[in-house]
């Protein structure tokens, strides 16, 4: 059986820069003995039917590089709704802080920290705070300090 060899800007399928990405993409999402498996396809996430099959890598690299552009230093693809499926007008360039917020995992939400650096100014402690957000106090003191978050502007005066 001979192998349809697809290229994509001039470049064989296998060897583009985000053929890794859609590989895994998939896997994660389709393929139940993938070790991320649970926390993507078992919670219900898959990729758009037009993304997967034969020429599934051909339209999600078209996808990514007319709606997207090629990716910047220091960032990779992100679901912009981290319950919402890999598809159309869900994906981004994200670097490792957003992709972190954006996670299952996440405690933490912006309104939070504003909140939390609002009560830090007014002096309550860090440790205090940290028991009640369910953090360590040492990502409180990195917040406190804005070595994380930095992006979270202070809260609007009510």
């Amino acid at each position: 059986m001979k192998t349809l060899k697809i290229f994509v800007d001039g470049v064989s399928s296998r060897e583009h820069w985000l053929h890794g990405t859609w590989h895994n993409m998939c896997s994660r999402c389709h393929c139940k003995t993938n070790k991320s498996y649970r926390i993507y396809g078992g919670r219900g996430i898959t990729v758009c039917d037009d993304w997967r099959g034969e020429y599934g890598f051909r339209h999600f690299a078209a996808y990514v590089l007319k709606h997207m552009g090629r990716r910047p230093e220091g960032m990779s693809m992100d679901r912009i709704n981290n319950n919402g499926n890999y598809e159309p007008g869900n994906l981004r360039w994200a670097d490792r802080s957003t992709q972190a917020r954006n996670s299952t995992t996440a405690k933490l939400t912006a309104h939070d920290v504003a909140v939390i650096r609002k009560r830090l100014n007014e002096g309550e402690t860090e440790a205090s705070l940290a028991r009640e957000y369910g953090v360590a106090s040492a990502h409180m003191n990195r917040i406190h300090r804005r070595l994380c978050w930095i992006d979270v502007p202070p809260l609007e005066e009510e």
